[in-house]
């Protein structure tokens, strides 16, 4: 009834919503926020919960820890001979050995992004299967579904469809289904409910691996956090994806493979190889910092290839240490603010029109919908005046919105496109990238896909009547999850990130992630105080401080687990009684206290560094 009814209205109508017999009252969050729920929704939680209390001794798919051992080490020698260097499988196996050691008829694994799930995944696979186990695979999201079935191994549906086919008896499961349930932390309650229910009331097993540290669900509920911490699981932490290359900046110094004279001695240069990868490249900064020409040299390959530390980065930001995180970066010049968004963009449109990398391995990140709009269009007026684009050949299209309106944009051939929407007929997957070859004809667009789609075929016809795609420069986060790309320049939007946001940002790339923020809009952001964070007045925080109050703020969905067993039927008053009125008084009296000793400790530590100085230089 919104613009009909008054304040008064909607708060009498919400006060017998809050009376109705379906509505659980929760409790309180850290902010005093009534917190409530249905009771459907409580009773298919506690339903999950109770179905993995009964399989857990379970031990019909425990699997010998020698053949799991025996199997790895064959794995571990396999990537190290094709690689060329020692490949480190101690977390997967760990992992591994939890799955297939630990009694129960559900497997939770916990992995962070660029850890390595794959590499378990195909593993879990190829063990379950040498053990005569029927295998199934299913995601969230059609694109994360085929990725498990080519990288993994494991024949993949979405949710949806996989669920579609259990009820209409198309597809079974027994007491030999091991279910993989890829990016878990997506899914929400009601359908992991009817997952469990299909497989393990059948006697199968599920295996669900996810990191809920990502984008959360879309449906209401976190289960897979909530069951991680009452049930506990398996934890992949050491991140990979990250890296430094050194072979471009050790063929041009002086390696033995290239013919030019080293600009540096053989055995300097074999010195520093021998070191590990932080201090190979803390060795190059220094050799950088003390030559002209050298610098001319690694400061470029720096800012193209040498991405290690970033996985420091990442992991701060999915702690929540966004202070930390953004600190690192900025000695490291990947943070740009800019005075407003119209020059941030600007700025990011630029740095991304240097990077020489082919346009299918870098990518424009944002968080909203008419964000992308404008960094593809900018990126596009870009390629169009280098002459990469032949605006001669354009045609414009209509495109279907979420809205239902229709939306029309310029596509030529050359043109990058991300597909927007499922078509099995088409072979057609949510996400997929290719790009535009030309116009078939008036009815269609020949597109070369990134990658084979569900039917194999990397070439295909698109109708112009499929309204479900659009320019693929610039991506949101729920687009990028799930992809790698070597670099990513990331738009910042103040108001709406979040730590769930900006750790999917950050950890994107193999090589280079830069952050580009429109400063006057850090102070719009509305935050609560962070515990974790030193008490600060605003005007006391530097620019990279108030973004880092931003990016801390989790968004991470809770379940009726997360609050006492029984809960209150009987609603609280819609309007804060006076008792609430003076826990805030408490509340904020606390507060000041505590700003109160930071500014003292703040003065006293400032006053000691000043003594120490005095005393240094005497």
């Amino acid at each position: 009834m919104i613009g009909r009814w008054n304040a008064k209205q909607c708060r009498e109508h919400l006060g017998k919503f809050l009376q109705y017999e379906e509505v659980l009252h929760l409790g309180n969050t850290e902010h005093l926020t009534n917190v409530i729920t249905s009771r459907f929704m409580y009773e298919k939680e506690r339903a999950i919960v109770d179905r993995v209390e009964r399989g857990r001794d379970a031990k019909a798919f425990s699997i010998q820890q020698e053949t799991v051992t025996r199997f790895f080490d064959d794995l571990r020698d396999d990537l190290s001979h094709s690689t060329g260097h020692d490949v480190n499988l101690e977390e997967q196996e760990a992992a591994a050995q939890y799955i297939f050691g630990s009694p129960g008829t559900h497997a939770f694994v916990v992995g962070s992004a660029g850890t390595g799930k794959t590499t378990l995944l195909k593993a879990v696979a190829n063990i379950y299967r040498s053990e005569n186990y029927e295998l199934v695979g299913c995601a969230q999201a059609a694109s994360a579904a085929l990725n498990l079935t080519r990288e993994a191994g494991i024949p993949s549906l979405t949710i949806a469809s996989l669920l579609l086919r259990h009820q209409k008896g198309t597809l079974s499961f027994s007491a030999n289904t091991i279910l993989v349930l890829d990016e878990a932390g997506m899914v929400g309650s009601r359908e992991f409910d009817l997952l469990q229910t299909a497989v393990v009331e059948a006697g199968g097993k599920m295996v669900c691996v996810g990191d809920y540290k990502q984008h959360a669900s879309i449906e209401a509920g976190g289960i897979f956090r909530s069951l991680v911490e009452k049930f506990g699981g398996a934890h992949i932490t050491k991140i990979q994806r990250q890296r430094t290359d050194f072979v471009p900046i050790y063929r041009v110094l002086g390696d033995s493979s290239s013919n030019r004279k080293s600009l540096i001695s053989n055995e300097q240069l074999t010195a520093i190889k021998s070191l590990s990868v932080i201090e190979q490249s803390a060795a190059l900064d220094a050799l950088a910092g003390g030559s002209a020409l050298l610098a001319s040299l690694i400061r470029p390959w720096q800012s193209k290839f040498d991405f290690h530390w970033m996985r420091e980065v990442v992991d701060q930001f999915s702690q929540g240490h966004a202070e930390e995180a953004l600190t690192n970066m900025a000695v490291k010049g990947q943070i740009y603010m800019e005075s407003d968004r119209e020059r941030a963009m600007a700025a990011l449109v630029e740095e991304w029109k240097k990077d020489d990398r082919a346009l299918k391995d870098k990518v424009i990140i944002a968080g909203l919908r008419n964000e992308v709009a404008a960094l593809n269009q900018q990126a596009r007026e870009h390629l169009i005046a280098a002459g990469h684009l032949d605006r001669d050949q354009a045609r414009i299209l209509p495109l279907l919105q979420r809205d239902g309106r229709l939306d029309h944009r310029e596509f030529i051939p050359g043109d990058r496109i991300v597909i927007t929407k499922n078509n099995p007929a088409l072979g057609l997957i949510n996400g997929a990238t290719g790009i535009l070859l030309g116009f078939d004809g008036q009815d269609f667009l020949s597109v070369q896909l990134d990658e084979p789609n569900v039917k194999g075929a990397s070439r295909i016809l698109i109708p112009t009547a499929f309204h479900h795609l659009d320019h693929s420069y610039s991506l949101t986060t729920f687009k990028s999850q799930g992809r790698t790309f070597d670099s990513a320049y990331v738009f910042v939007n103040p108001v709406m990130a979040h730590r769930e946001w900006i750790y999917v940002a950050a950890s994107r790339t193999r090589y280079r992630t830069a952050l580009y923020v429109p400063e006057n809009e850090i102070g719009q952001s509305q935050t609560d105080e962070l515990q974790h964070q030193e008490e600060k007045r605003e005007d006391e925080l530097t620019s990279i401080q108030k973004l880092s109050r931003c990016l801390a703020r989790s968004q991470i969905k809770s379940t009726t687990l997360d609050y006492e067993e029984n809960p209150n039927t009987n609603a609280p008053e819609p309007i804060p009684s006076s008792s609430i009125s003076v826990h805030r008084i408490i509340e904020h009296t606390r507060n000041l206290q505590i700003r109160c000793k930071a500014v003292a400790a703040h003065w006293v530590q400032w006053i000691k560094e000043k003594a120490f100085d005095l005393e240094l230089h005497r």
